[in-house]
């Protein structure tokens, strides 16, 4: 029994630990007493001894055996999720919410990208595209822009593709028409150029500025049709727009003109809103769907304005610039307005390139 139990434990004897410095093991039939050196494990050899941790004062040096031999390693597995390879880098999907994270604003000249974004499916807006169209009365058209709108000063961040702060632009176009049934001739073009001065924060821009617009007819087209009426179309107008996104890939915006200067049959008041779909992805070559519809309502017509609806595949970069493929379906007033008794009902393929 043990010793608390009144009686006395046998004593185990001391000289037994120094005499055999490496016990054979136990046999396990023989009984083993309580405090039995036998019953101990033998020592391990040195090959079987668990590396060593290396030395504090060197954080490099590799773990080693015992012996000094260096122990063998598996480096960990990289995790795809916190370490991309850089060979193939993972798309960045900036349809996410936009940071929260504010920016220092400072004073930058000829700033990268635009705080108040042209709209996609404005067909009168800057930028350079073709649109090859077909006419159920007028047969095929190829509506052509050669434009472009650029930031001048902004007082704001540095982000182009989430910009903030204070932006004055300038903008400008030509915007032709070719017949090619015709010998490609011009049938006429509208000039157009403005200094927007645009400004927001978060999910609402704004847009106050001035723009001139003048539409003029082709010559071979005049030659070709000596009897057609030329509308000597003119406008200058003070424009105000505000735009709302839902999310950074969908916008919603208005906007309002009024023309201090006009000439031909323009009168002062026009309107325009719509909705564009445009997800902020880029950095992968497969791209991303595009939606966008534009009502446009004019005082001459007695506000009886045109559609215009376009959808395709789009691809973007890092400053903000967009390259689209896709269809565009038109119904209204011409396009061309110097040909203001003209209604048109065109669907076509189109290319643009937004800066």
């Amino acid at each position: 029994m043990p010793p608390d139990r009144g009686e006395v434990a046998e004593a185990i004897p001391a000289g037994t630990l120094r005499e055999d410095p490496t016990p054979a093991f136990p046999n396990p039939q023989a009984p083993r007493r309580w405090g039995d050196p036998k019953s101990f494990p033998p020592p391990q050899t040195p090959e079987d001894l668990a590396p060593e941790a290396p030395d504090m004062q060197s954080p490099f040096q590799p773990w080693t055996n015992k012996n000094g031999t260096p122990a063998p390693q598996n480096p960990p597995e990289k995790s795809s999720a916190l370490l991309p390879e850089k060979d193939s880098p993972e798309p960045v999907d900036l349809g996410q919410p936009i940071p929260l994270k504010p920016q220092p604003w400072t004073w930058q000249l000829l700033p990268q990208g635009l705080i108040y974004r042209s709209y996609l499916a404005g067909v009168k807006e800057p930028r350079c595209g073709i649109v090859f169209n077909h006419d159920a009365y007028y047969g095929w058209i190829w509506d052509i822009g050669l434009g472009a709108r650029l930031g001048v000063i902004r007082y704001g961040n540095d982000d182009p593709l989430h910009p903030e702060g204070i932006q004055l632009d300038f903008e400008g176009a030509a915007l032709l028409r070719i017949d090619p049934e015709e010998e490609r001739d011009v049938v006429g073009c509208d000039y157009r150029y403005g200094i927007p001065l645009t400004w927001g924060s978060g999910p609402i821009r704004t847009k106050f500025g001035f723009y001139h617009l003048s539409a003029h007819l082709g010559d071979e087209f005049l030659l070709k049709n000596p009897g057609i009426y030329r509308d000597n179309y003119v406008r200058d107008s003070l424009v105000f727009g505000k735009s709302l996104y839902l999310t950074p890939a969908l916008r919603f915006y208005g906007e309002v003109a009024w023309a201090f200067n006009t000439d031909g049959r323009a009168k002062p008041w026009e309107f325009q809103c719509g909705m564009d779909f445009s997800p902020l992805r880029v950095g992968q070559w497969r791209g991303a769907p595009f939606l966008a519809l534009n009502g446009h309502w004019r005082q001459e017509f007695d506000y009886h304005g045109s559609f215009t609806v376009q959808t395709g595949w789009q691809w973007r970069n890092a400053h903000g610039a967009t390259f689209r493929l896709g269809m565009q379906y038109y119904r209204g007033k011409s396009e061309q307005w110097s040909l203001a008794d003209r209604s048109e009902d065109k669907i076509g393929l189109g290319i643009w390139y937004d800066f």
